[in-house]
């Protein structure tokens, strides 16, 4: 009876109800690619994730999550955010797209990112970043955890991005108006 009761604990013990993600990659993820940008400390650098995301797979993949590996912990993650770029889509730029740009495109969770078989998501996801040190900051990958085919999988994508940052002050004695955004809302 002990034995019973004790299979019975250690069967509903190992399924939590909670499906963890495996190991996929059906996104292609472009290599020989960098970027790289100065900005101060109270600069918001926007990062979009590079060439959008092309499904490679059979199946429709809608994203879940998206972080950064490694981010430093002088740097906050501000935001991470979808739009179908009306205009072109960011690569790598100061300001907050977020808060200049929201009359021409419109915001929504990365969940909203859907990716349809064999063809490029037309989606841009933008991650928004501000550094509270100077330093030189190299932001590698980004993970990305989606669904497919009623399965969780994630891959790592390539951001190769290097931030040079800066104090404010010693960037430009006479910009004490704080940063000045170089995006560019059409």
């Amino acid at each position: 009876m002990c034995g019973a009761v004790l299979a019975c604990v250690a069967v509903l013990g190992c399924s939590s109800g909670s499906e963890q993600p495996s190991t996929g990659a059906i996104f292609t993820v472009p290599t020989k690619f960098s970027q790289g940008i100065r900005a101060t400390t109270v600069d918001v650098v926007d990062m979009g994730v590079p060439f959008g995301l092309y499904n490679r797979s059979a199946h429709t993949a809608q994203l879940r999550s998206v972080t950064i590996v490694g981010l430093p912990r002088s740097a906050r993650l501000d935001s991470i955010l979808a739009y179908v770029p009306a205009h072109g889509a960011v690569a790598l730029a100061h300001g907050d797209y977020l808060k200049y740009c929201r009359k021409v495109d419109k915001f929504y969770p990365v969940t909203d990112v859907v990716a349809p078989a064999h063809s490029a998501s037309k989606w841009n996801v933008i991650i928004a970043v501000t550094f509270t040190k100077p330093g030189l900051y190299k932001i590698a990958h980004i993970k990305l955890v989606y669904q497919s085919n009623g399965n969780l999988y994630w891959q790592y994508e390539s951001l190769n991005t290097i931030i040079t940052v800066k104090w404010l002050f010693e960037v430009n004695r006479d910009r004490v108006a704080g940063p000045l955004p170089s995006v560019i809302c059409v």
